[in-house]
């Protein structure tokens, strides 16, 4: 049962059609106050729907957004530019991929000796974690199995698409990290080179314990900015609708492990790519720090 309270709604439309039988009148009523950005000219309106055929009624639409159009050519003209700036970021980081996978060759080419033991431990984690992760979904590839192809098949197709997604992301990892490593052992202008980093003492020196409570700061900072810019902004008409995604993860045997996925594999491999492979190729081909840093950030 729907209830609709109409005193806050005013009728600002009525249709007739003819069926064989019955006349169908259609009514269309707008909120009087709920107006998105509400001091616009045109804004976004919340209305409300109802067909009558004779004396009852057979349809309803309770409670939808009407969108003025000019704000959907606004917001196509907005995609239009959010697709340009997508494709030169793409094409700069797949220049970026390219270098790094050419530096990785070369350096294999001269036999360079490489530090597993600072290396290996991050793409064995991101393999692990994307493997677990996609095997976590295992419930859900039922949602996409034909019924015509045998139960077996399916299932050995399944793992090792999955077998070979989590080799990719460990691969790209480790072209991140090779190159990466190699170049921070040279002395930098800032920064600690890498296998200094994960060694368990480094954790414990005066430069760890002030890098994690800045870290925290700009954490904490960062999201008092977010929530202040919405509890400003709604005051100017600034509003966003509400999205809860990943809804499938719920149905899986351990949802933890898709925000911690969702979490923990994009951090490792933007943060090694754009804070340490990129700056330090960069550095080197450029020897100016200073467009080492500022490049990959925009990227």
């Amino acid at each position: 049962m729907v209830i609709v309270r109409t005193l806050l709604f005013w009728l600002i439309a009525a249709a007739v059609g003819l069926t064989i039988f019955l006349l169908d009148y259609t009514f269309v009523y707008e909120h009087w106050h709920k107006k998105f950005p509400p001091n616009s000219k045109t804004p976004a309106v919340v209305r409300f729907d109802i067909t009558v055929s004779g004396d009852k009624v057979t349809a309803y639409t309770v409670s939808y957004l009407r969108v003025p159009e000019w704000w959907h050519f606004e917001e196509s003209r907005r995609q239009t530019a959010r697709r340009l700036l997508f494709t030169v970021s793409r094409t700069a980081y797949g220049f970026l991929l390219i270098a790094l996978f050419a530096c990785t060759l070369y350096l294999f080419a001269r036999k360079e000796p490489i530090s597993w033991q600072v290396i290996l431990p991050f793409p064995i984690l991101v393999f692990a974690l994307t493997f677990v992760t996609s095997l976590n979904y295992a419930p859900l590839w039922w949602m996409d199995y034909d019924p015509a192809k045998p139960i077996g098949s399916f299932v050995s197709e399944q793992f090792i698409f999955t077998l070979f997604r989590s080799l990719h992301h460990a691969i790209l990892m480790f072209i991140f990290l090779f190159p990466a490593e190699f170049i921070s052992r040279d002395r930098l202008p800032t920064g600690i080179p890498l296998g200094i980093v994960v060694r368990p003492a480094f954790w414990k020196t005066k430069e760890a314990v002030i890098a994690i409570i800045v870290g925290f700061c700009v954490g904490a900072m960062h999201l008092g900015y977010v929530t202040a810019f919405y509890l400003l902004g709604r005051k100017v008409g600034v509003w966003t609708p509400l999205n809860i995604p990943y809804s499938n993860a719920v149905a899986t045997p351990l949802p933890f492990l898709v925000p911690l996925f969702e979490g923990l594999e994009p951090a490792l491999n933007e943060e090694f790519l754009s804070r340490l492979a990129a700056i330090y190729l960069l550095w080197r081909l450029t020897k100016q720090f200073w467009l080492s840093v500022f490049l990959p950030n925009i990227v």
